[in-house]
């Protein structure tokens, strides 16, 4: 599959993964909302189809429309069976809170220096109301286009409860297993 393309509305799309059977592009910021054409070219043959593109809000991926779907420090899947533990760190994923820094041209690989969209230090969160640190907000490391977010987990909170991550410009809120 080597030298295959993917391109919308003529703007290179980034590959992210590539077999015969499945190809994952990271869909180019240039693109608008709506109705898009969507190319892939191998071998000197296209194939077009049209698609919709829609808008992308800032969010925290979830499991079940209201939990985070968060891992625990030690890399399981926070659950109601598997809580997160006062003073170890959660890791949130997310989507939609805006370019990353330094700018990346859309279809050219990153550069050497660690991409960031939210510095840490304007990242503020709580965990049920409770304040809580953060200890990393920027590019998930190996998954193009997801913001990752790693947070303490503070003393004293039972069941699931509500995580709140605000930054300027965005603020995302789902429920995590304590």
């Amino acid at each position: 599959m080597a030298g295959t393309t993917v391109s919308i509305n003529g703007v290179a799309a980034p590959l992210v993964y590539v077999s015969s059977q499945q190809i994952n592009a990271q869909v180019p910021w240039e693109v608008v909302p709506g109705n898009a054409t969507l190319t892939v070219t191998h071998a000197g043959v296209s194939a077009s189809q049209t698609i919709t593109i829609a808008a992308v809000a800032p969010a925290l991926f979830t499991i079940d429309g209201s939990n985070a779907a968060a891992l625990n420090q030690n890399y399981t899947v926070n659950s109601a069976s598997h809580p997160a533990k006062a003073g170890q760190a959660i890791i949130l994923f997310g989507t939609g809170q805006g370019p990353v820094s330094p700018p990346v041209s859309t279809g050219a690989a990153a550069g050497s220096e660690p991409l960031s969209r939210v510095p840490p230090s304007s990242a503020s969160a709580t965990i049920g109301g409770v304040k809580s640190t953060v200890l990393f907000a920027g590019m998930a490391p190996g998954y193009a286009g997801l913001l990752q977010v790693n947070l303490v987990v503070p003393s004293g909170l039972q069941g699931a409860e509500p995580v709140i991550v605000t930054s300027p410009g965005w603020r995302v809120s789902r429920s995590l297993y304590r």
